[in-house]
């Protein structure tokens, strides 16, 4: 093994690197390796020699070559193949992550919903594969690597391009089995020289199956066992190892398994339409029943612009919105023929669908590298337009006139509170972008609203620009998106993180507002008790609109009087369908919605002595299929608490870093997050959403003795005051925060006993206009915190001696933490424009990055670290967002 080792290190000389083995299989050995031309690692896959020898070399590499011209998001393309001395290999992008066999061997069994969305990306795969006329011939967990959350099926082509090689089908005299037994078809087992793309359909059965139920459908003590029984015995249904599994996924998957092809499922695009209702819905995204809608009075379509002023990231974030769906009689309607019409493993956010439903603008990418993109709503490649950008272009929609495209486009200027960033328009089909007017928000056939000052709004005439009105918002977070006719103005009051970069998606309450465009007088229309975001007026009296009041983020409609009081109880349009935002064609036919979903959890990364090391590197402390947002850990790093949604609501846990099963703390209504254990570890403190808006709450360890701290209106607390990321000092004896009405601008406040476990005093503020993010300094007199303006400084408890820190070469830092070294910690962006965590001593040192993060693999969440030693922990999410169609009914 050594000497052939050295014999193909010397064999591609020039060209790759050889590291070291990594893998074996049934006809290769996967070696790690370095392409030199491109610096880049990758996987070298060597035929063995035996299988080698008895190719004709010219041809396998003739084969081969079809599966080098395979694109496709889930399928892990080929970069080279050749011959060297002897070696036939061909090489691969080099993944780090688990197989879905590593999978299937650590947890057995996996959530219904992952299996599902699992088979529905390999045979997302193989559909395109076998449109191109390629059969993979091997499907098999052990082909298929999770790169973040996503599938991506390997080796495409290679079985093909061997058994093409050979001439055989099956079983090789080389000894290789070109199919593994355990999944192959019967057909294959039998030798079948008409073995077709339907044995790729049979092989992601028995996959489905082994998801489901732990266990392949046939078993043997031989492999000539388990093919025989491929051959002669019937699958027992999947039902009969696991009850969860409903009967049409059921039906799917047995459909998968019939013995003669022409009784399967005829090809993986027939297939997709059933797997994807099953990943869009719980139960169904078609309501049992048709819905009456009243009459909708017909009006002109438009297509409105929201503006979110966050502070979280200190990101000023806007929303595009449709106002469509209009009919002159009454309406029932329901939801019908969903189907995906994206599918990359990156976000896919922000759909705007034109007039005509042919073509979609939405924002595509991850960690903010995003773009704008256009596509057909019937297939084919989407169409960048943006690429020349070098600022971040966020929430697209289409002009009135539908020729232009237009957009806001982020700049670490623009990333200042208060802030607008600026509006382009540019051609659908691409071209020279142009700056739109300062200040526009949105636009309507009728209005246009300019944001001209912190708390003011003008209402102008579109085309003209003739004032209409302006508009004192005070207590504003999120604004608006106008009525057809121009007379009403919708908002949101709550949550202007839902749309930011770093915090997508963000559930907690946010409450919607109607007010008459002409005066301000804004009229609640939802409580504060859900997620209510993302309104889209229906005609001019009723409004679509997200919330979560019913579990998951559906679409609801609710009628509003001439007040804009609304007329009715919202009603569900949806079910289960994880909408982020959506838009409607004028004619109320045919929608378009992203469809965003999260996963989160806590990662540990190991820091080198000296240098850098990838996020890629990362290892999960928990593996829940729910969100974690912040955690703690103890001084003598064994304890960890943290906030999940694992039971429905986010809760406060703890467990022990070493594993094992977690205590819950807190069980109320509320959204309970951001946990910090005091440093004796007998307290934790947190925020909750219980009461409307965010409080700070402190409880034991043991979840006794919870006590309200802030927010109490008897106490003179403001009702829309927010107080989030509640921390303890050094000693124990104060508590540091933050606080803001409506998100503009966050104070930073700190309360105080005389000894720990004694009553709290009244809080008193330090810095008046910050970002939520700060630490404290050692000696616990100071914390260091980022300014509205950018960068880090450092100030007294007393508010004195405020100082700006030297950062160096790094850009946009965020969440600070003091890890017990000394080191300052914190995210930014380094020189090169690469994001990562940096660490940097106290004594004004050059800050070094320690964690990169990659373009690819795991995406970091923008949320705190912890470092005890060499162990730095933090949340790694694993979101996933495509576009969906579905026609409405009526």
């Amino acid at each position: 093994m050594p000497d052939r080792l050295e014999d193909l290190t010397t064999a591609l000389t020039g060209r790759y690197e050889i590291d070291r083995e990594i893998g074996q299989g049934g006809m290769a050995t996967v070696y790690l390796a370095r392409d030199i031309k491109h610096n880049r690692q990758v996987a070298v896959k060597v035929l063995r020699p035996d299988l080698a020898a008895a190719l004709g070399h010219e041809r396998f590499l003739r084969e081969i070559e079809i599966a080098a011209n395979l694109t496709h998001p889930h399928i892990l393309p080929l970069y080279d193949s050749g011959e060297a001395d002897g070696f036939l290999y061909y090489v691969m992008p080099y993944i780090e992550g688990d197989t879905l066999r590593d999978r299937i061997e650590k947890e057995g069994e996996l959530p219904v919903t992952e299996a599902v969305r699992i088979i529905r990306e390999v045979a997302d795969a193989l559909a395109f594969a076998h449109s191109q006329g390629v059969v993979h011939r091997d499907i098999k967990p052990d082909n298929v690597m999770l790169s973040g959350r996503h599938a991506m099926v390997t080796d495409f082509g290679v079985a093909k391009a061997v058994s093409e090689a050979t001439g055989r089908s099956t079983l090789t005299t080389a000894g290789v089995a070109l199919g593994t037994p355990t999944y192959m078809a019967p057909e294959q087992a039998t030798a079948d020289p008409h073995v077709d793309h339907r044995a790729d359909i049979y092989a992601i059965g028995v996959m489905a199956y082994e998801l489901l139920a732990g266990r392949t459908p046939f078993q043997g003590a031989s492999p000539q066992a388990v093919l025989a029984a491929h051959v002669t015995e019937e699958a027992v249904p999947v039902t009969r190892h696991r009850d969860q599994v409903s009967a049409e996924l059921e039906s799917v998957v047995m459909r998968c398994l019939a013995k003669k092809p022409a009784d399967r499922w005829q090809s993986a695009d027939e297939m997709l339409p059933y797997l994807e209702t099953m990943t869009t819905s719980s139960g169904g995204l078609t309501p049992t029943a048709t819905r009456p809608l009243q009459g909708i009075t017909v009006g002109r379509s438009s297509r409105v612009w929201w503006m979110a002023l966050g502070a979280a990231a200190a990101v000023t974030v806007l929303g595009v919105f449709g106002a469509r769906l209009m009919r002159e009689t009454p309406l029932q309607v329901r939801v019908a023929n969903v189907r995906q019409i994206t599918h990359s493993p990156l976000l896919e956010i922000f759909p705007d669908i034109s007039d005509d439903g042919r073509e979609i603008v939405y924002v595509v990418g991850q960690w903010f590298d995003y773009g704008v993109a256009v596509r057909d709503t019937e297939g084919g490649p989407a169409l960048a337009l943006s690429a020349d950008r070098s600022g971040l272009p966020w929430l697209p929609r289409w002009s009135p006139s539908g020729r232009e495209v237009r957009f806001m486009e982020f700049t670490p200027s623009s990333n200042t509170l208060g802030t607008i960033p600026a509006s382009l328009e540019v051609p659908r089909f691409g071209g020279q972008a142009r700056l739109l007017p300062p200040g526009l928000l949105t636009e309507s056939q009728a209005v246009e609203l300019y944001r001209t000052g912190a708390d003011t709004i003008e209402v102008r005439a579109t085309g003209t620009g003739e004032l209409i009105s302006r508009l004192a918002t005070p207590a504003m977070e999120t604004f608006g998106t106008p009525s057809p006719d121009g007379s009403r103005i919708a908002f949101v009051v709550g949550n202007v993180q839902y749309y930011s970069p770093e915090l997508l998606g963000n559930d907690v309450p946010a409450s919607l507002w109607v007010t008459p465009a002409g005066a301000w007088s804004p009229v609640r229309v939802t409580e504060d008790e859900h997620l209510d975001t993302h309104p889209t007026w229906v005609g001019n009296d009723r409004l679509l609109f997200v919330s979560n009041r019913e579990g998951r983020r559906d679409i609801y409609l609710v009628p509003l009087r001439n007040s804009g009081e609304p007329a009715a109880a919202p009603v569900r349009v949806t079910t289960g369908a994880d909408v982020h935002t959506m838009s409607v064609t004028p004619d109320g036919r045919l929608a378009a919605y992203s469809k965003l979903q999260f996963r989160s959890n806590l990662y540990e990364i190991t820091l080198p002595p000296e240098g850098e090391v990838s996020l890629n590197t990362a290892r999960p402390l928990t593996r829940e299929s729910a969100v974690i947002e912040q955690h703690d850990r103890s001084s003598d790093a064994e304890w960890l608490v943290y906030d999940s949604n694992v039971l429905g609501q986010q809760d406060i846990f703890v467990r022990s870093v070493a594993g094992g099963n977690a205590s819950r703390l807190t069980v109320d209504p509320g959204q309970d997050m951001d946990p910090h254990l005091s440093p004796e570890g007998s307290e934790v403190v947190f925020y909750s959403t219980r009461h409307g808006s965010r409080d700070i709450y402190l409880i034991d360890i043991d979840g006794q003795n919870e006590q309200r701290l802030t927010g109490d209106e008897s106490d003179g607390w403001h009702p829309q005051e927010q107080e989030v990321f509640p921390l303890f000092s050094p000693d124990g004896r104060h508590i540091a925060f933050g606080a803001a009405r409506a998100a503009r601008h966050y104070r930073l406040l700190v309360m105080s006993r005389d000894t720990v476990g004694g009553p709290w005093g009244a809080p008193r503020e330090v810095v008046a206009g910050a970002s939520p993010f700060f630490t404290w300094t050692s000696s616990g007199d100071h914390l260091i915190y980022s300014p509205t303006a950018g960068g880090l400084r450092k100030v007294r408890l007393t508010g004195e001696e405020d100082t700006a820190m030297d950062l160096g070469s790094t850009s946009e830092p965020a969440w600070p933490y003091l890890a017990p070294d000394g080191r300052l910690f914190y995210r930014a962006f380094g020189a090169d424009g690469v994001r990562g965590i940096f660490a940097m001593a106290l004594d004004g040192s050059e800050p070094q990055r320690v964690v990169r993060f990659d373009a690819s693999g795991v995406v970091s969440s923008g949320f705190g670290i912890t470092v005890r030693d060499s162990s730095l922990v933090l949340t790694v999410s694993e979101n996933e967002s495509d576009i969906y169609l579905m026609e409405l009914e009526y």
